[in-house]
């Protein structure tokens, strides 16, 4: 199966999950009047998206058919350390918290403070640009 290629979920968090895909045995839920399939309902390592309304977790064998056979892309969900998640519900919180406030000056310091966030050490060195100063914007 040749899913390397996949995008990668940014935040997935690692938990037991079933294969939403239709089972490839045309089964049908009770109660649909055989007009809706029952689920694969294997082990979901990995979200796929076929164009449909929203991706779904599915396993390798029902992710492999989609990938091949309807040009679906698989993504391999990444699991990140309990630092690096922390860090990202931090940036989530900025934004959502102060994103919104009007002026050009809050919304620039919203997006330094993500930058800060997000650089960590690396800060003065992500914002050094020899053509242009970095504004930090003023805290609402």
């Amino acid at each position: 199966m040749e899913l390397t290629e996949g995008r990668t979920m940014i935040g997935a968090r690692k938990r037991e999950r079933t294969c939403q895909e239709a089972n490839m045995f045309g089964i049908m839920k009770p109660g649909t009047g055989g007009l809706e399939p029952m689920e694969c309902g294997q082990a979901a390592t990995l979200i796929v998206d076929n164009g449909d309304r929203h991706p779904y977790w599915m396993c390798p064998m029902c992710a492999d058919h989609n990938v091949k056979n309807r040009g679906a892309i698989a993504w391999v969900p990444q699991v990140y350390s309990q630092e690096h998640r922390e860090t990202l519900d931090k940036i989530l919180e900025l934004a959502v918290r102060y994103g919104n406030i009007d002026g050009a000056h809050h919304k620039m310091w919203v997006i330094d403070q993500v930058v800060r966030l997000a650089a960590g050490k690396d800060y003065d060195e992500a914002v050094a640009d020899p053509d242009r100063d970095w504004d930090t914007g003023i805290a609402p």
